[in-house]
């Protein structure tokens, strides 16, 4: 979970689905981000301007780039086009490029936004994160972070550890 990319005047909708994931009170969050981007170098950019008594890391994560990408259809977890695919890619390629750690998506349904909804992408077919995850090594070195449903997802996919097919 994480606030950007984020369309002017969706903030509310990130905010709770991080209150819904990570129990964080939206007061707090809503209270606590002064908001001043739009995209991901954006984000890192205001990060960048603060100052930190420890350093900060931050990863893409899916629901956010779905959502910013596909609009409702990515927040109810509409299988993703071609064209979706491709404009996702973009923004991951563009925050691995600024600095992004990684990205970080979510396939269990543990992980719901405050109206009990799954995150964007628990649903994503492997088209969507084979695309990103090349979009991810287009960029530069970055971890491709996963929260799987259960052991199964190892086996359910019949592949190891670097199962994304984009690592070295």
């Amino acid at each position: 979970m994480g606030f950007a990319p984020v369309r002017p005047g969706r903030e509310d909708w990130l905010i709770k689905l991080m209150e819904g994931v990570e129990d964080i009170p939206g007061t707090a969050l809503t209270e606590g981000i002064t908001w001043g981007w739009e995209s991901y170098p954006e984000y890192l950019d205001a990060i960048d301007s603060r100052t930190f008594a420890i350093d900060v890391g931050s990863q893409l994560p899916h629901g956010a780039v779905r959502a910013y990408t596909m609009g409702e259809r990515g927040a109810r977890n509409e299988p993703a086009t071609a064209d979706d695919i491709a404009a996702m890619s973009r923004l991951v390629t563009e925050a691995v490029e600024a600095g992004a750690l990684g990205f970080s998506t979510s396939r269990t349904l543990a992980h719901r936004a405050m109206d009990g909804e799954p995150v964007p992408g628990t649903f994503a077919a492997e088209d969507e994160l084979f695309g990103l995850g090349r979009a991810m090594a287009a960029g530069g070195q970055a971890v491709f972070e996963l929260a799987p449903q259960g052991q199964r997802a190892r086996t359910s996919s019949g592949r190891s550890g670097n199962w994304i097919g984009c690592g070295g």
